[in-house]
């Protein structure tokens, strides 16, 4: 991460504020504010930047807030005892007939399996279903 000069980030304040269309300031200028707080004095960004001490506050607590993270139930890992798989394809009854499993966490990251027989894939979700239960 590329430390921030004052006099730039106060350079930018100004531009936004000769040109402002809204009067909140927009996250990026709010980031770059908060990122100037871990270099200097609270008191000295809001002085230079001519913010709210509330606000910067608030903001350095979102930031806080959102870095830190909360797991309500410890991970756990689920062992699968996989059949020996044929790969999509191959002439093997079921075989040919591939599918696609896709898992999305609230957060978005995705696991993605593929190229698996429909025989194989069920038995995964089944183990995973007993598991999980």
């Amino acid at each position: 991460m590329t430390k921030l000069s004052i006099d730039s980030v106060a350079h930018d304040f100004k531009i936004w504020r000769a040109s402002r269309t809204k009067k909140n300031i927009p996250d990026h200028l709010w980031d770059k504010a908060v990122q100037l707080s871990d270099q200097y004095p609270i008191g000295k960004v809001v002085r230079i930047l001519r913010l709210s001490g509330s606000q910067m506050a608030a903001r350095r607590k979102k930031r806080e807030t959102n870095s830190k993270i909360s797991v309500a139930h410890p991970i756990s890992f689920v062992e699968l005892n996989m059949p020996s798989a044929m790969p999509c394809g191959l002439p093997v009854s079921n075989a040919n007939s591939c599918n696609r499993l896709e898992i999305r966490r609230p957060d978005g990251v995705a696991l993605a399996i593929e190229q698996l027989s429909e025989q194989t894939m069920l038995q995964l979700l089944n183990q995973f279903i007993q598991v999980v239960q």
